[in-house]
């Protein structure tokens, strides 16, 4: 059985009215243990450090080659020390809302602009995280731009979310602080 789930995108909640129309969505579940600390920063921290080296390799190549046509790369958003997470989640997060269980975040470029949602579902032996990619296309370069990013995103989500229950698994057992 997959850990990892594609499921409907959630588009009922903050994510409903951010972006002026929605040309992608998709979204991906996940199982996490009971009492899990999924607050934005938490998700954040604990998702970095467990985040695969390949994915952590495609983000550094797509930084490069954003970059280079003068796309945002997301260097500006990771820590630079133990003491920085609150600072990069708050440089992720320009289009941040929150309603106790959801947080929106997202990023405008002037090719597109993304929203993910992240949607907390508790339940009695574990809580189900949702999270839903929203994008819009400003004119034919987001649309170019995003065909291969398209085919990463399949496969880097998932990864992601398996990394990060991984990791929640190895907390909720004492393995890892």
């Amino acid at each position: 059985m997959r850990t990892v789930q594609e499921v409907p995108p959630y588009q009922n909640g903050l994510g409903r009215d951010a972006l002026p129309r929605v040309d992608f969505a998709d979204a991906f579940a996940v199982e996490l243990p009971a009492g899990s600390d999924l607050r934005l920063a938490s998700l954040a921290k604990v998702g970095y450090e467990a985040c695969p080296a390949w994915v952590k390799a495609a983000m550094a190549v797509r930084g490069v080659l954003a970059g280079a046509v003068g796309l945002k790369t997301g260097r500006e958003f990771l820590p630079k020390d133990e003491a920085d997470w609150q600072r990069a989640v708050e440089a992720l997060s320009p289009q941040f809302s929150a309603d106790g269980r959801e947080v929106l975040i997202g990023l405008d470029d002037w090719h597109l602009d993304f929203r993910a949602s992240l949607l907390v579902q508790p339940g009695e032996t574990s809580t189900r995280l949702v999270v839903t990619t929203l994008v819009y296309f400003k004119h034919w370069v987001g649309r170019a731009y995003f065909v291969p990013v398209r085919i990463g995103h399949r496969w880097v989500v998932p990864a992601m979310l398996e990394a990060l229950r991984r990791r929640f698994m190895q907390i909720d057992s004492g393995g890892c602080s």
